[in-house]
């Protein structure tokens, strides 16, 4: 028996393409009921199969791989709204594996992801130019990693929930070196970076503070040097 051939026809009035035996089959697009979306690509008896492209009316879209009628496998996606793109892995739909994402304003990561967040090893830098390399976890800096800030200096250590914390190194632009212990490293360098938190009372209540809540001498001693440090910043 002779093998049949995809025709190329008119199925409806919102597909045209090949078909086999009435069904999608082969090349063919398809705009959904709702007039939103619009599917152009290859499907396999009436599911998108292999490579296509879903293109939203507002101009995103998303151009890749399909299997079983989901986005599976790698592509590329890109959100009118906000200029963003990411180009890599994706698992039933989502960001998963490893890509990379440029925001529309500025920020790029590159890395793993784990259903549409950081997760894992990634490099991120932001829209000031400052990078940021170590482990993510649900889209925020959680575990080792290592900072560069624009002024210069850059911490080493760990990291909780996006925030220094932990034993942590920091290395100064003009060649000086701290090393924090403990969960002190969050106030020490919420300091360094100027952002005061009414927990820590600013600098000028930073050495009383160090000095209620450190036992150690040496580790005193340090605190106190690098307040002296960011004074002469101020």
């Amino acid at each position: 028996m002779a093998a049949v051939k995809n025709k190329h026809v008119r199925l409806s009035k919102s597909y045209i393409g090949e078909v086999k035996n009435q069904t999608r089959h082969g090349f063919g697009v398809y705009v959904y009921p709702n007039n939103f979306f619009r599917y152009e690509g290859e499907w396999k008896m009436g599911v998108k199969q292999g490579n296509g492209k879903v293109v939203m009316k507002d101009g995103s879209y998303y151009e890749g791989e399909f299997v079983n009628g989901e986005i599976e496998g790698n592509g590329v996606r890109y959100w009118a709204k906000t200029g963003s793109t990411y180009s890599g892995q994706f698992s039933a739909g989502e960001l998963h594996g490893f890509g990379v994402f440029q925001h529309g304003n500025g920020e790029k990561y590159e890395g793993e992801f784990a259903w549409g967040l950081r997760e894992g090893h990634g490099l991120l830098v932001d829209r000031d130019g400052q990078t940021y390399e170590g482990c993510f976890h649900q889209n925020k800096r959680h575990g080792e990693g290592r900072m560069h800030y624009r002024n210069g200096d850059v911490y080493e250590g760990s990291w909780i929930r996006g925030q220094r914390q932990g034993h942590g190194t920091m290395h100064f632009s003009n060649s000086s070196v701290y090393e924090c212990r403990g969960c002190q490293a969050a106030a020490v360098f919420w300091l360094l970076m100027g952002y005061w938190d009414e927990r820590w009372k600013c600098s000028l209540t930073a050495e009383l503070l160090f000095s209620h809540r450190t036992r150690n001498r040496e580790e005193l001693q340090g605190h106190r040097q690098v307040v002296a440090n960011v004074r002469q910043k101020l």
